[in-house]
């Protein structure tokens, strides 16, 4: 029994050897036997898929490590730990943070997720009604007209914007303009004041704030 006992343990610690060495391989498909070489597990099926760890939520997981990934089944989310936080990706119905798809295909952006839309005035869409108005005059020599701003003056113009579909009412809007000087560089700085009222759908306009 005793010689029985030590070959048996040296098969088993052999194995483990060759494991540790290789790639695992998990299959339903007995000719499938390599693995891919840059995998420590490669699991391969054509009828069933990976189920990975079920928990009720992210607080059941004590010390998380980077990377790990769980199933939660009480928000019906797949979550993965990076950046000292929980992070979730694709979920159904309403979600607070990461991107819902829901089942007509709409995608939504939830919670810390961040989008940029740039909502671009056209010059020539702009009004110049008031007491100082700029020029509209050629820019460069090829019929290409904007507005042009007096030196030492306070100019203004007037136009109007709607806010995409996609807005979520309260996030931050960053206005910022794209000009160009008609001589060298001197002494003085430019000043834009943005002047604006904002207007709900249905509501009337009221007093605008700076």
């Amino acid at each position: 029994m005793k010689k029985q006992v030590i070959i048996f343990t040296t098969l088993i610690l052999g194995s483990l050897a060759n494991l540790n060495s290789q790639t695992v391989v998990v299959s339903d498909d007995a000719s499938y036997t390599t693995g891919a070489s840059s995998a420590m597990l490669d699991v391969k099926s054509t009828s069933k898929g990976f189920l990975m760890p079920r928990v009720s939520d992210t607080t059941a997981v004590a010390s998380p490590t980077a990377g790990l990934m769980i199933y939660d089944t009480t928000n019906k989310k797949v979550w993965m730990y990076y950046n000292n936080k929980w992070n979730t990706y694709l979920s159904s119905g309403n979600s607070t943070g990461g991107i819902t798809i829901s089942s007509n295909g709409t995608f939504t952006l939830n919670g810390e997720a961040t989008t940029w839309n740039d909502l671009v005035v056209n010059p020539s869409t702009a009004r110049n009604s008031g007491g100082s108005t700029p020029d509209w005059s050629l820019f460069v020599p090829i019929n290409i007209f904007t507005w042009s701003f007096a030196n030492s003056a306070v100019n203004e113009v007037m136009f109007t914007v709607q806010m995409p579909h996609n807005y979520r009412e309260g996030t931050d809007i960053f206005p910022h303009v794209h000009w160009a000087s008609t001589t060298a560089a001197g002494s003085n700085r430019v000043k834009w004041v943005l002047d604006y009222q904002w207007v709900n759908f249905s509501d009337n306009f009221s007093s605008s704030s700076s």
